[in-house]
């Protein structure tokens, strides 16, 4: 019987020790799992608030291991992402204002040019109206551009030989007329 109860009691020490020992190596393995994964959490939050437009910049841990450079490097890539999109933003709003001012500089030349009493017009080198003005519309009528300059100017009958147009047609040369 004593023999027996010393069989046991090793046998229950033994157990104990076993299963002791399996205790402190899962915590010490959920430890390093916890440690190992606590940086790619991490990541994965930074990538999911820059998802968002928010670029921020992820703590870095001197771990001297690929995580710590995959971490310099995705703040990095935060950082170069930030200038380039406020950089995108910058120009949008300079085209803006541009496109505003465009905008304005094109309704005082038009007002200018409308209020001008003479017939103003525009023809390409082929002959075909691109623009009248107010008054040329008026005289010629709204659905003169587009046509031809012989077709409203002079209704289809002979082009004089001194006509302007037909000159910078022939020669290609820009002019203008009074």
């Amino acid at each position: 019987t004593t023999i027996q109860n010393l069989i046991s009691f090793y046998t229950r020490l033994l157990l104990g020790l076993i299963w002791s020992g399996g205790l402190v190596s899962a915590l010490i393995v959920f430890y390093f799992i916890q440690r190992l994964l606590g940086p790619v959490r991490e990541l994965t939050r930074g990538a999911a608030q820059i998802a968002n437009g928010n670029y921020i910049e992820i703590p870095v841990k001197n771990t001297n291991d690929e995580i710590e450079v995959l971490t310099k490097q995705f703040n990095s890539m935060a950082r170069t992402i930030k200038a380039s999109f406020a950089a995108t933003e910058k120009r949008i709003r300079e085209l803006k204002e541009a496109q505003m001012a465009l905008s304005r500089s094109e309704e005082r030349i038009s007002g200018i040019i409308n209020a001008v009493n003479d017939i103003m017009l525009m023809v390409d080198n082929r002959g075909d109206i691109l623009w009248l003005n107010d008054k040329g519309k008026y005289v010629f009528g709204r659905e003169s551009e587009g046509k031809k300059y012989q077709e409203i100017l002079y209704r289809n009958q002979d082009v004089p030989s001194d006509c302007f147009i037909e000159k910078f047609i022939k020669t290609n040369v820009e002019g203008d007329t009074e």
